[in-house]
């Protein structure tokens, strides 16, 4: 850049917080990428080195050389598939932390400081040097982020064919397997894309994005449902809504099924529930609406 161009990129970072956000999150999504160069460039190394050991061990020293000739530029292209996928040459168990969640949520506390919140049967996985140099995360299934603001340590988290770059902020993601991958920003800003980056937008607080598994295309708007995340607020809240939105959401939320009588489908309903139990809810239903709720094993059947 010249010296013209650096004075009109300093003034467009002073004249509002939110553009300087911006530049930080770009910078840290630029330097992550030399960060993972480095790394590769090293597995890369190790696992030259411990493979020309298990030859010299196995072979004699007239096939040495021709198995090293090959061996590297083999080992270039293993070494680039694991560091593209995310694989790790390291046999170390203990340098992968990993915290499941089964059929509860689970509360996980990270070395920085961040909170994360997992859904049921969710992953997240870090390496043990952890907070380090850098702070990157990989998730399987749902979870709410609380990150510790640290701007000189982005916060990055690899789900399915997703990227988020955060630098302190609070949202929720979604990546669970086959599905399209969904973020709902709470507090704060990040940057959302793809694996390479090729397709990323970026979110503030009442926005939300979805990577779509088939296209790798990312759709960004404002946050549409306000349920989206009662999975951790246990707050429910319908307005109108018809009976067959409820009672699919109500099925997911309490995990059993709701069905209903096909002529009731449109039936508008409005009403809230704050962290109630099933059975209060299946009350406050048949008060609200007249409508009588048969209950045969995980089934709950809503007649006139």
């Amino acid at each position: 850049a010249d010296e013209q161009e650096i004075s009109q990129l300093m003034s467009w970072r002073k004249s509002d917080p939110v553009n300087e956000e911006e530049y930080l999150l770009v910078l840290a999504s630029w330097g992550h990428s030399f960060n993972e160069i480095s790394q590769f460039e090293k597995k890369k190394e190790d696992a030259f080195t411990a493979v020309k050991e298990q030859i010299e061990k196995g072979e004699s020293r007239s096939s040495v050389s021709i198995y090293l000739l090959v061996g590297t530029e083999a080992l270039f292209i293993i070494a680039f598939g694991l560091a593209y996928f995310g694989g790790s040459f390291d046999s170390n168990p203990e340098q992968q932390l990993s915290f499941k969640s089964q059929n509860i949520q689970k509360e996980v506390k990270l070395p920085d400081g961040s909170n994360v919140l997992l859904n049921k049967y969710s992953k997240i996985s870090y390496t043990a040097d952890f907070n380090k140099e850098s702070r990157s995360v990989e998730l399987e299934g749902e979870a709410f982020f609380e990150v510790a603001k640290d701007p000189s340590k982005p916060f990055v988290i690899q789900a399915g064919k997703s990227r988020t770059t955060v630098l302190g902020t609070a949202f929720n993601l979604k990546a669970n397997q086959n599905e399209d991958i969904l973020i709902i920003v709470t507090e704060g800003k990040v940057q959302f894309s793809n694996l390479n980056e090729s397709k990323k937008e970026f979110l503030t607080v009442g926005e939300q994005a979805e990577l779509k598994m088939t296209t790798l295309d990312i759709v960004k708007e404002k946050t549409s449902d306000q349920n989206a995340i009662a999975w951790k607020t246990g707050l429910l809240t319908f307005d109108q809504t018809t009976l067959a939105e409820v009672a699919q959401l109500l099925s997911k939320y309490y995990e059993v099924t709701f069905t209903y009588e096909q002529a009731l489908k449109d039936f508008p309903i409005t009403f809230t529930i704050d962290q109630k139990s099933l059975e209060d809810t299946v009350v406050l239903i048949e008060n609200i609406t007249g409508f009588n709720i048969a209950i045969e094993g995980k089934t709950y059947h809503i007649t006139r």
